[in-house]
């Protein structure tokens, strides 16, 4: 009867600790991302970006997506390899997260237990084989000089008066009297649509005015075609936004683009002067 009590004993102990285990390895351990940055090289401009949430892989399976700041629970133990891409609004829209697939993930194998929290900031940089066809952060006199609209006046110029970044910024001001803007880049791209090409543009902006970027270019010697894709609307402060525009090269298949912006005054009052402030455009792609 003893030996019998002693080993239900020690099966209900088994058991407790069983149990025990199993609710320890349901307790998470936690990562935190507090901020992120981007480091960029020459030819590369500059370091502004919009990084909003953190995509996460652990090991070769993907744990989901978070904001950057966020605590993040992860139920793995010991030392797991983790991969974490950034993302991004695309089309300055909130209804598009996705990886930004310009920058480079950050790798590291990270030693995890149970309620322990890894705190770490992250700076990514673009990918090795990121190739910049324009970059234009208006320190030296810009490339966005062919103007296609009536208005001598209504061109882009440097400015120290508002800037993002660096010591220039482009300005574009519009009036009743001169209310249209419309200028393409003197830089022509051939090489947009290569198959499978995934073309990306990014800038910095503030603006009175809702204002539109797509491209000129033609095919087979035709004239040529002026086709605005993405739509920016105004803001009172420095706005970073990103445009996926491979749908749109693939779906023109030109021969060559330009980069083209173009907006109106819309003011009610006759007397405003609306201003358009841009910095840090670039136009990118991965090269094979």
């Amino acid at each position: 009867m003893k030996n019998k009590a002693t080993v239900f004993f020690l099966l209900i102990v088994l058991m407790g600790s069983m149990a025990c285990d199993k609710e320890a390895g349901d307790i998470p351990a936690y990562m935190q991302v507090p901020a992120v940055s981007l480091s960029t090289e020459l030819g590369q401009g500059s370091t502004s970006h919009r990084i909003t949430d953190l995509w996460i892989n652990l090991g070769d399976e993907f744990h989901g997506a978070y904001a950057v700041g966020s605590d993040i629970p992860v139920l793995e133990n010991g030392r797991t390899p983790v991969s974490i891409f950034p993302g991004v609004k695309m089309n300055g829209s909130i209804g598009f997260p996705t990886i930004y697939n310009m920058y480079a993930p950050y790798r590291d194998t990270i030693d995890f237990s149970p309620m322990d929290k890894k705190i770490f900031d992250i700076e990514f940089k673009y990918k090795e084989n990121a190739f910049f066809a324009l970059q234009e952060d208006f320190e030296q006199p810009h490339r966005l000089n062919v103007d296609l609209d009536e208005f001598d006046t209504t061109r882009i110029v440097r400015t120290r008066d508002d800037v993002k970044w660096g010591a220039f910024a482009g300005e574009i001001t519009l009036t009743k009297e001169f209310p249209r803007f419309k200028v393409a880049s003197d830089l022509i791209f051939n090489e947009l649509n290569v198959p499978n090409r995934r073309v990306f543009l990014e800038l910095d902006y503030k603006s009175d005015e809702t204002f539109f970027i797509g491209f000129r270019g033609n095919r087979n010697g035709l004239s040529p075609d002026n086709l605005l894709d993405a739509v920016i609307t105004p803001k009172d402060d420095w706005n970073k936004i990103y445009f996926d525009f491979s749908n749109f090269v693939n779906g023109t298949n030109w021969d060559y683009y330009q980069l083209l912006i173009e907006g109106s005054w819309t003011q009610e009052d006759t007397n405003a002067v609306s201003k358009i402030y841009l910095d840090n455009i670039k136009l990118t792609y991965l090269l094979p």
